[in-house]
């Protein structure tokens, strides 16, 4: 090659090179490390641990009726703060109630008169808080009065999709590193049918929970209320209803070494993880930092309990 062609060639790599610079790229198709390198890499819901485990080998903050709120307007409501601050703080799941109120599909508990607001822009605050955090895993858990079409065309509408995993029924769930490196950061459950939708799942089909009417709390215990107690995932249920939901029996019902003591006894009593750590007013009481605890154990309770540690809070 002469030298005025080398020259040539030197000065189009160059040129190729800085152009490169200035061409956008969507961070969503940035590469991310895979689980078997995730460890070492990022932390998954604040833990650090939680990347080389699989979805039903953690532990996840939980609130009943979460759209129910008192930052959402809702009278006698279970939670103080509305979904987006939720998940902010570290919950990392969601129970959420879907009526059809005036020809929509609206969150809210039972009469929408006393609070509410569409289902659509409850996904979409759920959408935002994944879209600005890479590394959180959140599930939602649908009681659905209305049909899983009308339930598709919300969540497409929200634009929540990209983010949602299909999981076919009696395999192995992924690791949640393996969830955040290819970005399907969502698992949704109902409580009815599903239609056929793949990444809508009847959650008896995978999970099961203790009884929910609860008074008082020597009403606690470890039984199986709903679904089948071999199933994968637990709900624990820990929330008193008498005959409301109350900041002061949240206030007794979320205190750390109650909430601990009672999940230490069902992992015992059942062999299964409580995976979901329900409660109302998360904000009152331990609930996160139990499940912090949960999650730093390394063995089931009946083999001596290890912690790794504390994890390191959601920066």
């Amino acid at each position: 090659m002469n030298t005025g062609k080398r020259m040539l060639a030197v000065g189009t790599a160059f040129v190729a090179a800085v152009l490169s610079l200035f061409v956008w790229r969507d961070p969503q198709d940035a590469p991310r490390p895979h689980a078997a390198e995730a460890q070492a890499v990022f932390a998954v819901n604040g833990v650090p641990a939680l990347a080389a485990r699989r979805y039903n080998e953690a532990v996840y903050a939980t609130t009943h009726n979460a759209m129910s709120s008192h930052g959402a307007g809702f009278i006698l409501p279970n939670q103080i703060s509305g979904l987006r601050r939720q998940l902010e703080d570290g919950v990392r799941a969601v129970m959420l109630d879907v009526h059809e109120f005036q020809g929509r599909a609206m969150l809210c508990h039972t009469y929408c008169e006393l609070g509410g607001f569409s289902l659509v822009d409850g996904l979409v605050e759920i959408r935002e808080f994944l879209d600005s955090h890479p590394n959180e895993v959140v599930t939602i858990i649908l009681e659905s009065y209305v049909s899983p079409e009308t339930l598709a065309t919300a969540f497409a509408d929200s634009g929540i999709l990209r983010y949602a995993h299909a999981q076919t029924p009696g395999a192995p769930w992924p690791l949640l590193g393996d969830m955040v490196s290819n970005n399907r950061r969502l698992v949704v459950f109902t409580d009815r049918r599903t239609g056929g939708v793949p990444w809508l799942h009847n959650v008896w089909q995978f999970a099961w929970d203790t009884h929910w009417n609860v008074t008082s709390l020597d009403e606690f215990n470890c039984d199986c209320s709903r679904g089948d107690a071999s199933a994968g995932l637990m709900i624990l249920n820990h929330f008193i209803s008498n005959p409301f939901p109350t900041p002061m029996n949240a206030e007794r019902a979320n205190a750390e070494s109650i909430l601990l003591d009672r999940a230490l006894a069902c992992w015992r009593a059942s062999g299964r993880l409580p995976n979901f750590i329900t409660v109302d007013y998360y904000e009152i009481g331990g609930v996160l930092s139990v499940v912090d605890r949960l999650n730093g154990m390394a063995a089931a309770p009946e083999s001596g309990i290890k912690e790794d540690g504390p994890s390191a809070a959601l920066s």
